[in-house]
């Protein structure tokens, strides 16, 4: 079970590194996001999403590709750390990170942490 658990976290933190590399926009001359009135705007001004509802916007400047990635580095390093471990407190440290992809195809109902 912990194999299939440790593929599933690498496999989504992969995807969710590569999607936010994607969204990077080198052109600008940097990688911070920032919502102004209504739109998502890379730093140096570029426009990444106009019109949208404020909200919406706010949020995705919060997540932008930068922090993605920032915030995938530190997950995969506690992963390779938790995998390298024995005993529950890895193995529910382990469970609590797959909870972030619960609605994932893949996701297994035994992976669910246990006070959920």
């Amino acid at each position: 079970m912990k194999d299939a658990l440790l593929a599933f976290l690498r496999a989504r933190l992969d995807e969710d590194d590569e999607t936010a590399r994607k969204a990077i926009v080198r052109r600008t001359g940097g990688e911070a996001w920032s919502y102004e009135g209504s739109a998502v705007l890379a730093q140096g001004g570029m426009v990444i999403a106009e019109r949208i509802v404020p909200v919406l916007g706010e949020h995705i400047a919060r997540y932008d590709p930068a922090r993605v990635r920032r915030q995938t580095a530190v997950l995969r390093d506690r992963v390779d750390l938790w995998s390298r471990m024995v005993g529950s407190h890895a193995r529910v440290c382990l469970r609590a990170v797959a909870a972030i992809w619960a609605d994932h195809p893949d996701y297994r109902e035994e992976w669910k942490p246990y006070d959920q």
